[in-house]
Parts: structure tokens; C-alpha cells; sequence
């Protein structure tokens, strides 16, 4: 299978790798648990600030992961670089909050997604963020 590692998608291979070895104890599998450990142990060594990493995490996953794992793998960087390319992006709310929300918004005549940007907007000229009056701020200086 042909799939290899560049610099602008190693960052997001590492993570992913490291986000498999916590949490999924079966992820590398090998009748030789020295092997596994030493899997490990080289995945660990990697610094992504490395001029070598690109290469390194290349072969790493070359030599400790099989097909499928590969191919899992190449569809989460897809998804991500999917998501990155989209203007919108999605997010998961418990049924009971989204029905909530659902039935807040039916109150409203509005649809789920208009009544969410009414509150955040509502919202966010109370608060008023740090970030918001930094970039504000920015935005002006910029126009001078």
C-alpha cells in the first residue's frame, strides 16, 4: 500500500498514532512482547522537531503497522483534512441537550443552527472576549 508521510501531514499523524498507543491497548500486537515495547519505545523517541521526523514517523509506521491499520490511519488524515476545508464544522451534543435546544428554537419560529448563532451572538457582545478586543484592536491598527 503506498501512503507516506510529509511534513505537512506529520503532525497530525504523530497525534494520532500517540492518541492510538493511550487508548487502545490492543493497537500494536505482536507475539513478541519485547517487540511491542520496543515499538513503543522508538514511537516515543520521535520529535516532531526533528528535521528527521517526517522520515522517522515514514518508517515507523512502514515497519510496526500492518494494512488496515494504515488505511485507518490515511482516512482520519482525509477526515481531517476535510473538516479543515469546510466552513462549517459539526459537533456532538447529548440527545436531551439537542432536543432541548431543538424545542427552544421551535419556540422561536427558527431553525436549531439560526437560533444557536442568535445566542452565541447575544452572547458574545456581553462577554466580550480578550481575544475579540485584541484582534479588534489589531483590525484597526491595520486600517491607519
Amino acid at each position: 500500500m503506498r501512503f507516506s508521510i510529509t511534513p505537512d501531514n506529520q503532525k497530525d499523524v504523530w497525534i494520532y498514532i500517540y492518541n492510538k498507543l493511550q487508548n487502545d491497548s490492543s493497537y500494536l500486537t505482536f507475539d513478541d512482547c519485547k517487540k511491542e515495547d520496543n515499538a513503543k519505545a522508538l514511537f516515543r523517541s520521535i520529535k516532531l522537531s526533528d528535521d528527521s521526523a517526517t522520515n522517522d514517523l515514514d518508517t515507523w509506521c512502514k515497519t510496526f503497522l500492518q494494512d488496515k491499520q494504515i488505511s485507518s490511519l490515511r482516512a482520519a488524515l482525509r477526515k481531517k483534512l476535510s473538516r479543515r476545508n469546510k466552513d462549517t464544522i459539526s459537533i456532538e451534543l447529548d440527545r436531551d441537550i439537542y432536543s432541548d435546544l431543538n424545542d427552544l428554537a421551535a419556540a422561536d419560529g427558527i431553525t436549531l443552527k439560526d437560533y444557536l448563532a442568535a445566542l452565541i451572538r447575544d452572547r458574545y457582545q456581553v462577554v466580550q472576549p480578550p481575544v475579540a478586543a485584541c484582534a479588534k484592536r489589531r483590525n484597526k491598527t491595520d486600517v491607519t
